[in-house]
């Protein structure tokens, strides 16, 4: 983020520093940014010299991303990547989030291409890459995902939730009610009455959740814009 906020150019392009990507793909990074093509341009490390099993990762971050973000680019990683310096205006990365640039700047409406880049065997150093940042990386997907889709509307979520628990959980408590009153069947230790007040008090928290998290967005965009405006005609 410090690095966006200080770069002056009207086009950055973000490379790692570990020499396994090649400068030299930079000019095919910034030519469909420059022939006013495209806002991004993801650089694709289409022959990767990745273990087995870092390659597998990628594959399923790559399947992830198309099914829950509906983003069809196979490398979403934040380099080698070129964007348009306009893009990165009023960006917030934080923990990360900066794993999901590409996808959260194609969800902001932004045109997106990929272009195939070089990829070189690592000579020197050790990655930092563990199989820990994957979990958190999905985790961090699934944040995407929420902010993408109900950040100003958190009760649809939780509020849905809780109505479909409270739907499954009150016939059934109701059913339970009518055995012991109308009947005078015991249902001491009854699974389905135990069932039945799980799922509503469960069912409650998450309404009442929804309720709460739908006031702290409001109280987060008080002072701030829901929306991006490119450009005004008058």
């Amino acid at each position: 983020m410090v690095g966006f906020n200080y770069a002056k150019g009207k086009i950055i392009v973000v490379l790692d520093a570990d020499l396994q990507q090649d400068p030299a793909d930079i000019k095919k990074l910034i030519k469909p940014i420059q022939d006013k093509k495209a806002d991004v341009v993801s650089g694709r490390r289409y022959l990767r010299q990745h273990s087995f099993i870092f390659r597998l990762i990628t594959a399923a971050e790559y399947i992830l991303n198309k099914l829950i973000l509906s983003i069809n680019i196979h490398d979403t990683a934040v380099s080698p990547n070129a964007y348009n310096k306009k893009v990165l205006i009023d960006l917030n990365l934080y923990g990360e989030m900066h794993r999901f640039l590409v996808p959260i700047l194609f969800w902001r409406g932004y045109k997106v291409i990929e272009v195939n880049v070089s990829h070189h065997q690592r000579y020197g150093g050790q990655s930092k890459y563990k199989f820990t940042k994957a979990i958190c990386g999905f985790l961090d997907l699934l944040i995407v995902k929420f902010w993408q889709d109900y950040s100003t509307r958190p009760i649809h979520v939780f509020g849905t939730i809780g109505l479909i628990l409270i739907a499954i959980g009150l016939p059934i408590g109701i059913e339970e009610g009518i055995r012991k009153l109308v009947f005078h069947q015991s249902i001491f230790n009854r699974t389905l009455s135990l069932f039945s007040a799980f799922t509503v008090m469960l069912g409650t928290q998450f309404l009442v959740f929804g309720i709460l998290a739908d006031v702290m967005i409001r109280i987060y965009y008080k002072n701030k814009q829901n929306y991006q405006i490119e450009t005004i005609i008058n």
